[in-house]
């Protein structure tokens, strides 16, 4: 595994931890939601910041992005179809 690599599941592992921690107190619903909201305006923020034409490349900017999520998001969703869980009650 590269550097980058290594680098790159360090920094997931500290962001799921923090989500881990937040959502003791928060519940896993609104964690589950600013994630989202917080994914969104970071990836928003490096399109424009790397963005000659925003207006103009906003549709593939948003087109890659929505397909990368679909990737990762089945790809991460396959796993747990071949590691399942154990039931939870996320509502507690």
């Amino acid at each position: 595994m590269s550097a980058e690599e290594q680098t790159l599941f360090k920094l997931i592992e500290q962001i799921l931890d923090l989500a881990n921690e937040a959502a003791e107190e928060a519940g896993p619903d609104l964690v589950n939601s600013a994630l989202l909201q917080a994914a969104a305006r970071y990836n928003a923020f490096i399109v424009a910041a790397n963005s000659d034409d925003l207006r103009d490349e906003k549709h593939s900017a948003v087109s890659y992005l929505v397909t990368r999520y679909k990737e990762m998001l089945g790809d991460n969703i396959d796993d747990f179809i071949e590691n399942p869980l154990p039931k939870v009650d996320l509502d507690d």
